[in-house]
């Protein structure tokens, strides 16, 4: 019984570190990225630039690597009027840079690694105060936003 209650414990133990890692942090081959305790984005100490501030429900994806870097995506979902944003964080030896936020608001339908780049698909976005035709029409769109050598594109065109 003893045993038994042990292994139990150690088990909650083990999942209790692995949500916490998800939740606040990801580790890459230079060093662990998280959350400080005003929840903005940290690397080495450091706050990664430009800032990434996350919430109860960021994510950290595992690392791609890309030659002498790695590249990781961060999702934060929640709110009502932008449910999904995204940012990508390339880390190296010399530090962390972040891209701006990017989406259409809406949840990644897929996401994709091709070669030197990652890409992510999803639908348009018009929040729940717009008028339904609007945001029929916003759904019905389709946007290919690609990560390549530290620039995001739109549908080809740079996101600023």
């Amino acid at each position: 019984m003893r045993r038994a209650t042990i292994i139990a414990v150690a088990g909650l133990f083990l999942l209790t570190a692995v949500f916490a890692q998800d939740a606040t942090g990801g580790k890459t081959r230079f060093g662990v990225l998280e959350f400080d305790n005003e929840d903005m984005l940290t690397f080495r100490g450091h706050r990664v630039d430009p800032e990434v501030k996350g919430g109860p429900r960021t994510y950290l994806s595992d690392p791609y690597r890309f030659g002498a870097s790695d590249v990781v995506l961060v999702t934060k979902s929640g709110g009502t009027a932008c449910p999904a944003r995204y940012y990508f964080v390339t880390v190296s030896s010399s530090g962390a840079k972040a891209t701006g936020p990017f989406g259409t608001c809406n949840e990644a339908k897929d996401i994709e690694r091709q070669g030197d780049s990652i890409s992510l698909t999803m639908q348009g976005f018009l929040g729940p105060y717009e008028p339904e035709d609007k945001r029929k029409k916003a759904f019905a769109e389709t946007h290919v936003f690609v990560f390549r050598d530290g620039v995001v594109t739109d549908n080809g065109k740079p996101v600023r």
